[in-house]
């Protein structure tokens, strides 16, 4: 507050005023307390109009300033009625009324609601607070006239002036009851704005009625008594724009009012019987007060009926919390709907406790037994109100706004089925459970601040009450979910077991076909170490690299290794580097079909290496895992190959020395023969859908001939040779002739040497 530049600007002017009035009479005691008077007014002032130091402000800043202004204005009236009688403080006096009257207008239509969706309803209009202050200008600027220049304004009647002064008086407390009865018919469907429209409201007529009054019975002279009343109302007003409690607003002007009614022509009178009969002034005074204190003990029962519907909504409330404390959950249902239904003489029916987990409605028929039937409440509802302060949504404010927002009138539609009122939801911690409809009864009035908040309060009570029932049921229907979901999961993971199981055997069963040739004829003492040194470093996991001679058959023998492996269910893929679209790096870059990535559960194989650039050798070696699956083919091993600068030094790192070196076909003789017979039954089955076979001197052949091109020359020459055989084995002529030495087919089979000897 002490940060305010608004309060030292006023503060200024208030110490102006009762300075100017201590030298215009330092004698005069009463002079002397307006240097306390009026700053010390100014400061309560200025501390009761700030913003709360904890919690949300619910004030417009807007309001808040004008409240400001409103009580500078008493200040500085209030030191210039208490100056010495003249002109500059009769001014000075005008001045404070005359800023705080529009500005009190301005914090009345400034008036901030609690929220809700009626708020976005709200138009603010300033034509009371211009209007107001016009009037007060002309008042002002004939009393400042006659302090600047009074030879100018020395042939005008005073009367004038003081007329003026009555008249924007007059004037400014009747702009305030229609501004506040306006404020009250528009905006009374916002939560908190009634209320504060309502105390404005009363409180000027209780002002004006108070000045008047003063006036007629020569309290003071009319001139300052009407103006004093203005002064009032503006205060009044002030106050209750700014005020965040309308619901102790509501019950003070209850009480007020109720006052007001009852002693009022009491008072009147005693004070007329008092004029006329100033000898029993005293006997008057006793019996007015003994009159004011009965009064005073029908002040609470008439306050009531002075309450919306006549204080019945808030009785009925005030049952319905004290029955939801009932022990029993099921009994403070039955209890609280029952209150209901004979406290507002509804239809059983009307008033319900809606399950929003179970989708039903609790009822109580009218011998009060409670009934639980199926019904569905919208959840559109549900949003709406809780999008409400209190979480409260009264069924007049959804037909109030539905012009504006036609989706809210089906849900008119249905409160006005089912005769409601209000519709209250109830929560269980941060969950709603449910929702309490109240009943209409009959009441087309929109719902008062304080019985938003004693709805509140049951709808918590219901809460507690209903919340275990909830809980049980939402536990069982997610239990039910867990488990529809668990069935759906395990379904889910048999499928994609087995779809993994059929993917494995289909990976398995190519890989056994591919390593086939590498198994058929494996016994010669090279190929037998050579299959169990492959089957050796398959269990290793780690990269291989196989040495070949040209024409040896690679991917049989990477086969062997894959199925040694961990990863035999896997993808065995064959990239041969001698194929320019396998090159460039990009196709080994991170993307989804590349090689690295598509073998990356099974084993890369890798034929002829060392073609491939130097930067897609780098990018492998460096993006390779240290354990990955993969099968380099090579002329020659890594050590020669980095020497000769034919595989960079990477992808040698990461190969390592575990190196197979692959057996020549010459080095397995032992194996030309099964070998031969394999490939030619093959061969024959495709030419003549019988299987080839092999003479003995064919066989002699194929063991005298050395083979330098391997398995691969083997196949050609056995294809060549099945070709020109008419026959249904293979003769060393036709082989000694696609080979090209006819000297072979000369040559004695050793076993028939043998046996000459």
């Amino acid at each position: 507050m002490w940060r305010e530049r608004s309060l030292w600007v006023a503060m200024a002017a208030v110490l102006y005023v009762a300075v100017a009035a201590l030298r215009a009479a330092p004698n005069a005691p009463i002079v002397w307390t307006s240097l306390v008077v009026g700053p010390l007014c100014l400061i309560l002032g200025f501390r009761a109009v700030a913003s709360p130091a904890y919690g949300v402000d619910r004030i417009e800043p807007a309001a808040r300033s004008a409240a400001r202004v409103t009580v500078a204005g008493l200040a500085i009236a209030l030191v210039g009625d208490l100056a010495p009688v003249g002109p500059a403080f009769q001014a000075a006096k005008t001045l404070g009324v005359a800023l705080a009257c529009p500005a009190s207008l301005v914090a009345l239509v400034r008036v901030s609601s609690l929220g809700g969706i009626a708020a976005s309803q709200r138009r603010v209009r300033y034509e009371a607070a211009v209007l107001c202050a016009v009037m007060w200008t002309v008042a002002l600027g004939l009393t400042g006239a006659r302090v600047m220049a009074p030879q100018r304004l020395a042939s005008l009647d005073p009367v004038i002036i003081d007329y003026a002064v009555v008249a924007a008086s007059l004037a400014s407390i009747g702009i305030t009851l229609v501004a506040a009865f306006q404020l009250y018919v528009q905006r009374r469907f916002e939560l908190g704005v009634a209320e504060r429209a309502a105390a404005a409201l009363w409180l000027a007529v209780l002002c004006l009625a108070l000045g008047v009054f003063a006036a007629l019975l020569s309290v003071a002279s009319p001139e300052r008594s009407v103006q004093d009343a203005a002064l009032a109302t503006a205060l009044c007003v002030g106050a209750s724009s700014i005020s965040q409690q309308p619901t102790r607003i509501s019950r003070i002007l209850r009480t007020a009012v109720a006052v007001t009614m009852l002693c009022a022509p009491l008072v009147c009178v005693a004070v007329v019987v008092a004029y006329k009969a100033p000898t029993h002034a005293g006997l008057i005074l006793f019996v007015v007060t003994i009159a004011a204190a009965s009064m005073g003990l029908l002040t609470p029962k008439v306050a009531h009926r002075l309450a919306p519907e006549r204080g019945v909504w808030l009785r009925v409330l005030d049952d319905a919390i004290v029955a939801a404390k009932e022990p029993d959950p099921r009994q403070a249902v039955i209890a609280v709907l029952t209150v209901i239904r004979d406290g507002l003489s509804a239809d059983p029916d009307a008033g319900a406790l809606h399950r929003i987990a179970t989708s039903d409605r609790l009822v109580v028929d009218r011998a009060g037994y409670l009934h639980t039937e199926s019904a569905q409440f919208p959840q559109r509802l549900v949003e709406i109100a809780e999008q409400e302060p209190e979480r409260v949504l009264s069924t007049e404010t959804l037909r109030y706004i539905r012009v504006q927002r036609p989706a809210v009138r089906e849900l008119v539609g249905w409160l006005d089925a089912r005769a409601a009122g209000a519709t209250a939801l109830v929560f269980d911690e941060e969950v709603c459970v449910g929702a309490l409809v109240w009943p209409a009864a009959g009441r087309t009035a929109p719902l008062a601040y304080e019985e938003v908040v004693l709805l509140r309060r049951l709808a918590d009570h219901l809460g507690t009450a209903t919340g275990a029932a909830a809980q049980l049921a939402r536990s069982r229907a997610r239990e039910l979910e867990a488990e529809t979901a668990m069935a759906r999961a395990e379904a889910q993971v048999s499928e994609l077991t087995d779809a993994i199981e059929r993917s494995g055997l289909r990976q398995r069963a190519l890989s056994e076909h591919l390593a086939r040739p590498a198994q058929v004829a494996s016994y010669s003492p090279a190929a037998q170490t050579a299959h169990l040194e492959a089957e050796r470093l398959g269990q290793g996991g780690l990269p291989v690299t196989l040495v070949a001679p040209p024409g040896v058959d690679t991917v049989c023998w990477a086969a062997v290794i894959h199925l040694a492996s961990a990863r035999q269910d896997g993808t065995l893929l064959v990239v041969d580097a001698t194929v320019p679209s396998e090159q460039p790096l990009e196709r080994w870059s991170e993307r989804s079909d590349s090689p690295l990535q598509v073998a990356r559960e099974g084993t890369l194989v890798i034929l002829d290496a060392h073609v491939l650039p130097a930067e897609t050798q780098r990018y492998i070696g460096s993006a390779l895992a240290s354990d990955a699956g993969i099968v380099v083919v090579l002329p020659s091993t890594v050590d020669a190959m980095v020497a000769a600068e034919l595989i960079d030094e990477h992808l040698a790192d990461r190969l390592g020395d575990r190196a197979l070196v692959l057996p020549l076909l010459a080095q397995r003789a032992e194996d030309l023969r099964a070998l031969a017979l394999h490939k030619l039954s093959r061969i024959g089955v495709r030419l003549r859908a019988r299987p080839f076979g092999l003479s003995l001197a064919a066989q002699q052949v194929l063991n005298e001939y050395a083979w330098p091109g391997n398995e691969a020359e083997l196949e050609a020459v056995l294809v060549r040779a099945a070709l020109k055989t008419e026959g249904d084995a293979v003769d060393a002529e036709q082989l000694a002739e696609v080979i090209g030495d006819p000297s072979l087919a000369e040559t004695e089979p050793k076993w028939a040497a043998g046996s000459g000897s």
